[in-house]
């Protein structure tokens, strides 16, 4: 039997921003690594935006958390889904997007972190991951033409 809510996938960005029309613009996209010059390094705006499938008309309820690699948990925020501007026919799952922005948001090590989302009642169950690396900026060569 197929779960009535289940995550599709999720995206990482620097900011989300939600049109009249219902589009999102994703600023800043992260391709599941993130490269900083320092730790710890604190960023003016991380957003994640995790894509659910629906059926039976369920409406998922529960909070994501962000996890570091020593295991901190580095924010724990609430599931807001947002309704699709078209909804599906009857007989068809819909698709609800949960949309977290977190301003400023600190990241305090390298390595690879995880999005978990514990439902309501249920274990926390790790959704998605990224990694935070350090930037290899190259020293300029310096030379002498004396």
């Amino acid at each position: 039997m197929r779960p009535s809510a289940e995550v599709v996938d999720v995206i990482f960005c620097d900011q989300v921003r939600v049109e009249n029309n219902g589009k999102l613009l994703l600023l800043g996209m992260y391709l599941n690594t993130i490269v900083v010059a320092k730790l710890p390094c604190m960023i003016p705006s991380f957003a994640f935006i995790v894509k659910w499938r629906l059926r039976e008309g369920a409406v998922p309820e529960g909070r994501y958390s962000i996890t570091s690699p020593s295991g901190k948990t580095l924010v724990t925020v609430e599931l807001r889904p947002e309704r699709p501007a078209v909804q599906s026919p009857p007989d068809e799952d819909r698709i609800a997007m949960g949309v977290h922005q977190l301003t400023p948001f600190v990241f305090e090590q390298v390595g690879r972190h995880r999005v978990s989302f514990a439902a309501t009642g249920s274990r926390a169950k790790t959704i998605a991951t990224f990694d935070v690396v350090l930037t290899t900026v190259a020293t300029p060569e310096v030379v002498d033409n004396s």
